[in-house]
């Protein structure tokens, strides 16, 4: 029976049984899930009066320049972004994962990871918020 490694967490057979294989995704699953919990979090309870601590680039910005962008439109924008952030990218690896394995699963998570945030820079961009 040959032994392999799986992704550096624990030896796995490659005559594995169903059992072994499912409580395997379930874990990268929760694994996962638990990484977006701080997004979760930070988009919970993110709003305007903590936005200037939060927000990558207002936070660093004049208050002179934090007079000319609309925060309200900013942190509302925001925490939809990081709920998409914490929720699409989740749903799809749990998807993928059933459906296809691991690496499609992981190459499709960070698929829509990087979408999500080119579609982030590009709506604050046409909008005026950068």
């Amino acid at each position: 029976m040959k032994q392999r490694l799986v992704y550096g967490l624990q030896f796995q057979s490659t005559l594995s049984s169903k059992t072994n294989s499912d409580s395997l995704i379930f874990f990268e699953i929760l694994v996962v899930g638990v990484a977006n919990i701080p997004i979760l979090l930070i988009a919970k309870f993110l709003n305007t009066s903590n936005a200037k601590y939060i927000i990558a680039g207002y936070n660093t910005m004049s208050d002179y320049d934090r007079k000319k962008i609309d925060v309200k439109i900013l942190a509302a924008f925001t925490k939809k972004f990081l709920y998409l952030l914490a929720t699409v990218p989740f749903l799809a690896f749990v998807v993928l994962i059933t459906l296809g394995g691991l690496d499609t699963a992981v190459k499709g998570y960070c698929l829509f990871v990087i979408v999500l945030i080119c579609w982030f820079f590009i709506f604050t961009k046409r909008v005026g918020l950068r």
